[in-house]
């Protein structure tokens, strides 16, 4: 059997349980085990599945960690890092999700250069200890951003860099499909009969920021938004402009 074990910081034992959300269908199918648990101030995420499966296991667990780090920790970094007293704070979630997802796949190749398999992969040390030349690529956009960013507001230019960065980020989602019901508004990935589901309270001050931020983190090829949305949200023009070209109404 090949045995493993990944921990990250309890705060983050939610996206444990995304990641064993990811992984369960094809542990199973592989005649596997998976559960995740607390275990000393660490979310952990524990699998077994025979030696003949091994890996292929290990190169969708390589996969995961890899974005994994770069969803958390680019994020949390760039936010820490760049100077943003000329923005809007509205503003901010949205420019620091699209810098983040901004080329992604070299950030994703260095990370999986770094993961080595033993009995237990901590994420946390293999972020800390093992990725500097990472942190500097970023530290590189942080220092450029903070450089150029009141000129960036003085011109009002920042959608047109959000609209920059949607556009040269490689699509990650062939399709979204955004409808509502009394309560939620729903996005249903690739397939309008797709369980693959996420919700957004219609209630939420939130929503608008939320789904803006989602949107370009699934960085979708297109989007359908159903009619019955645009009398339930505000922001649709905003995302037909930052998302040009994509943006298809439904009825």
């Amino acid at each position: 059997m090949f045995e493993l074990t990944i921990a990250t910081c309890v705060g983050q034992s939610l996206e444990i349980e995304e990641m064993k959300k990811l992984l369960e269908e094809d542990v199973v199918s592989c005649g596997g085990v998976i559960l995740s648990h607390l275990l000393d101030g660490k979310a952990n995420l524990t699998l077994a599945v025979p030696s003949s499966s091994k890996d292929f296991i290990k190169a969708k667990v390589i996969d995961l960690i890899a974005d994994y780090i770069v969803s958390i920790y680019k994020y949390q970094y760039l936010r820490d890092n760049i100077s943003f007293y000329f923005v809007n704070e509205q503003n901010i979630d949205t420019l620091i999700k699209a810098l983040a997802e901004f080329d992604k796949s070299t950030d994703i190749d260095l990370i999986k250069k770094n993961i080595v398999f033993r009995d237990i992969i901590l994420i946390d040390s293999i972020y800390y200890f093992k990725l500097g030349e990472l942190k500097k690529r970023w530290k590189d956009i942080a220092d450029l951003v903070s450089d150029n960013l009141p000129n960036l507001v003085a011109g009002d230019c920042i959608i047109d860099m959000l609209k920059f960065l949607i556009a040269t980020t490689p699509p990650r989602t062939d399709e979204i499909y955004i409808i509502n019901d009394d309560k939620n508004l729903i996005l249903i990935k690739n397939n309008k009969l797709s369980h693959d589901r996420l919700f957004f309270d219609l209630r939420s001050k939130s929503l608008e920021q939320d789904l803006v931020t989602k949107l370009i983190s699934l960085a979708p090829r297109k989007i359908y938004i159903n009619s019955a949305v645009c009398n339930e949200i505000n922001c649709i023009d905003k995302i037909e402009n930052m998302f040009e070209g994509r943006v298809y109404k439904t009825i």
